[in-house]
Order: structure tokens, then sequence, then C-alpha cells
């Protein structure tokens, strides 16, 4: 009975921490694929148009696109609203509604260090109709992005609050069929290691597609999760999940 009730307990303390009923803690996770990437080439799991994405050393604001006017608050067919969650200069989690305005940018009023998830709001189900870009203010530098009809931004990237430990776990990688590739989860505290990342889990996938890990990784405060993909053959396509709990330290 006692082995019982611990597993109930385990099992209970995550469905709560899932519903946002542990104070302070939460759970969620990332998502990213990424197409044609050839033959030895090493790029972010995401959304962005450049291989690797430039990570912002200091917080801007952002100014936000569509390259269809379908996509305007009130008049369009397709995203009307982005919700856009992220951190600011401190890691401290932001969030922000933004009206979509078609061709023409928006410009956020906060500044944002990272972008941590973009969800569209539609009147209809394919979301987004065309390809939304967040760029940053002064840099210029990709931050996130929709393609059309997701609905939401597909990338693996994710930047740890301060004052928690996000803790991974159930990461899945795949390729298309006959694919070869190497996945790679990295991780980087800026504070400590400036822009180098270190490769915390290496997955090689071959003609099987595809892997399935099961970790308990810990990641402090203040750093940076990506996943990226090396191409053993040309024009791989890659995709990888992963579930975080993020706790209060």
């Amino acid at each position: 009975m006692g082995s019982r009730k611990l597993i109930q307990s385990v099992g209970d303390y995550r469905i709560d921490l899932a519903l946002g009923k542990v104070a302070g803690s939460m759970a969620g996770g990332a998502y990213g694929l990424r197409y044609g990437i050839n033959n030895n080439d090493v790029e972010d799991i995401w959304c962005g148009v450049d291989p690797v994405r430039t990570d912002l050393l200091s917080p801007e604001r952002l100014l936000i696109v569509s390259d269809s006017d379908d996509d305007t608050f009130g008049a369009g067919t397709g995203a009307e609203v982005l919700i856009i969650t992220g951190l600011d200069g401190d890691w401290r989690e932001i969030t922000e509604v933004v009206l979509m305005n078609g061709t023409n940018e928006v410009v956020t009023v906060n500044t944002f260090l990272r972008v941590n998830r973009v969800i569209v709001n539609a009147e209809v189900d394919d979301a987004n109709q065309g390809d939304i870009t967040l760029h940053s203010e002064l840099t210029g530098h990709q931050q996130g992005g929709c393609t059309p009809h997701e609905g939401w931004m597909a990338s693996t990237h994710y930047a740890v609050p301060v004052g928690h430990t996000a803790v991974l776990h159930n990461v899945s990688v795949a390729t298309n069929k006959n694919d070869e590739a190497e996945m790679l989860l990295k991780m980087r505290i800026p504070e400590a290691s400036g822009r180098a990342y270190a490769t915390i889990l290496h997955v090689p996938i071959g003609l099987s597609n595809g892997g399935l890990t099961g970790i308990a990784q810990p990641f402090p405060a203040k750093s940076d999760i990506k996943f990226q993909c090396r191409s053993l053959k040309a024009n791989v396509t890659c995709s990888a999940v992963y579930s975080w709990y993020l706790i209060p330290n």
C-alpha cells in the first residue's frame, strides 16, 4: 500500500503542476521543425530563415509583420491577434498581446530579451494565412515567427526565467524516412559561458527515423535551451519536441 500511495502521490503532483495548481510552478514544452538541411550542416530546429537564431544581447522591441493582408485585426480572414510570451531584460517572463496589421509592421510596447512562445488568435481554423515574422527593432535579427496555417511558433528555443529551474523530460526527435542526422540538445548560461552552447544530449538517428529519450535534466535560471540538427545526408527534414517542468528556486 505504501508504494501504491507514493506512485499515486507523484502522479497527482504532476497533474496538479500541469494544471497550474502548484504555486509558482508550471508545465510546458517546445516543438520545432526544420526543412532542407544540407549534408554536414548544423542548424537550429526552428521556424526562422537563418540557420541559427541570433540571441539578443540586450532587450529590444519587436517588429511584427505578415506577408498576407488577410492577417489583419478586424478585417482579414487570418490572424487577428498574436500572444507573445518571452523574457525581459531581467529574465522575467512577460506577455504582450499584439493586434495584427497585415503587411504593415506592428511594434511591441515591451522590449524582449528572448521570445519563448507565440500563439495566433484567429477567426478561422487555418489561423494565420501568411508567413508572420518577429524581428528585433534595432539589430534586425529574427526572433520567431509563424509559418502559414500553423497558428503558433514552431521553435525549440526556450529561455529559463529568473528564479526558476526547468527540468526537461520526454524528449522526442525524428527525421523523414531514410534521412540520417544527429540531434543535439544544447544549452548555455550567458552570464557564465558567454555565447558558447554546450551539448547536453546527442541522439544519432538512422533509418529508424526517430528516438525517444526519457530524461530528468535540470537547467538553471537564465539559461538558453535549444535543439540543433546535424544533417548526414542532403536535404534532411527533422523535428524535436520536449516537455519541461518549471520549478521555483
